[in-house]
């Protein structure tokens, strides 16, 4: 997955990740992390070029340039391991409400047409009736 910039109120995709050495007073700007991890920040082009250090501090730059992150192939799997998983629940559901008894089915068709009547509420969503006088 793509990370944006750490910077508040930047949705710019970040280029570049940001580490301190508070020992030896150093910011070093290095190519993307592969993953984010605590006390980096990862930054965008303009935010990179831009940075400043503490009075005092040193700031190095191994990065000339800030390319882009091209999309790895673990980006991909896990979309489409995603899919795959959400395509195995509904077929999951498809096969449970097929294997409903036909006593059962008449009795959630009659609690459907109840819900329809009545305007009945679930969470934030309301069912109504589709059919207009």
């Amino acid at each position: 997955m793509a990370r944006v910039c750490s910077k508040s109120a930047c949705n710019q995709l970040a280029s570049v990740t940001l580490t301190y050495d508070y020992a030896q007073s150093t910011a070093v700007i290095g190519h993307l992390a592969t993953q984010a991890t605590p006390g980096a920040y990862d930054l965008c082009e303009a935010h990179a070029i831009n940075f400043t250090a503490p009075h005092g501090w040193e700031i190095i730059r191994l990065v000339q340039e800030y390319p882009l992150p091209q999309p790895l192939d673990e980006d991909f799997e896990e979309l489409s391991a995603a899919v795959k998983e959400a395509a195995l629940r509904a077929e999951a559901v498809s096969r449970r409400i097929g294997e409903q008894t036909p006593e059962s089915k008449a009795s959630t068709s009659e609690a459907k047409s109840k819900v329809v009547s009545e305007g009945k509420q679930w969470g934030h969503l309301r069912v109504v009736d589709g059919m207009a006088d």
